[in-house]
């Protein structure tokens, strides 16, 4: 079963070792994150207000190909990454968000290091605003484009 469909919490590291190699561009409803973002509030309110899609955190996508750079290290593993990204979701973004969150899954190759897949729906309260109110993100191609309300 693909990432696109799986229930979260059933989510293993043989799921995201197929999707990677699989070979996924990042795009309108794919990003792939290297490291725990700052901007997790921008992307997640972009992918609602846009068509929805999967957040991989953890892995490292091609600047040239936009695939993911597999095999990949991970990110450093750190308490409460599952509830910095729940936090951001619903104090960060207007009206907030309710993100479905794979559990922090270690690479067996890689000591210390994990992934997190983070499922965003499209919204039917779109548009979703950042920074109090005042700014409105949407997906275009694999970026995250401001619009002008």
């Amino acid at each position: 079963m693909s990432l696109w469909t799986k229930r979260m919490s059933e989510v293993t590291f043989a799921d995201i070792d197929a999707f990677c190699q699989a070979g996924y561009q990042e795009g309108p409803q794919l990003d792939y994150i290297r490291d725990f973002p700052t901007d997790l509030a921008k992307t997640a309110a972009a992918l609602a207000n846009t068509r929805g899609g999967l957040l991989l955190l953890g892995v490292e996508a091609n600047a040239t190909s936009n695939q993911p750079t597999w095999p990949c290290k991970g990110m450093p593993v750190a308490k409460g990454l599952s509830e910095r990204i729940m936090q951001t979701c619903r104090d960060g973004i207007y009206p907030s968000l309710l993100p479905e969150i794979s559990p922090v899954i270690g690479d067996p190759d890689n000591a210390g290091h994990v992934f997190i897949v983070v499922r965003i729906h499209e919204s039917v309260y779109a548009p979703h605003s950042i920074t109090n109110g005042t700014k409105v993100y949407v997906r275009t191609n694999d970026t995250n484009s401001p619009i002008e309300l």
